[in-house]
């Protein structure tokens, strides 16, 4: 049985491992699934799993949570770690407690970008927009 307090289920290259959370659903670990709908809100979209004994079989059960992001600085596809808290509204009684991977940001690591990589955006850029990113 894997309870809801281990990210094996994290299938990525930037993996760091086992992530250490508060028990009992104090914190858990998801994907901002919705972002920039709703001010200083977002959606999380957490898996569980659990042993099913009629079949056999561990089952996957997926939970949406809203969460408070006081900083607006989630965007969709982050991975995060969400903490329970008293009510901040009717739908809201989480908030992200940090950001575990930036997935959903372009351009984040720009040492691991190549040089046609980057001319290639700077030409995206230009195409729909005025000015370049402070990245570029």
């Amino acid at each position: 049985y894997m309870g809801m307090s281990s990210i094996w289920n994290l299938r990525d290259p930037l993996r760091v491992g086992y992530l250490k959370l508060a028990g009992a659903g104090k914190e858990l670990f998801g994907t901002v699934v919705r972002a920039g709908r709703m001010k200083k809100t977002v959606s999380v979209l957490v898996e569980h799993w659990h042993w099913n004994r009629h079949y056999g079989k561990l089952k996957r059960g997926t939970s949406i949570f809203h969460c408070h992001d006081p900083e607006t600085y989630c965007v969709i596809g982050d991975k995060v770690v969400i903490r329970s808290c008293y009510p901040l509204s009717p739908i809201k009684h989480y908030y992200i407690r940090n950001v575990v991977l930036p997935l959903g940001r372009n351009n984040l690591y720009s040492k691991r970008i190549s040089k046609d990589e980057i001319s290639a955006m700077k030409e995206n850029c230009l195409l729909y927009t005025s000015e370049l990113p402070t990245i570029l």
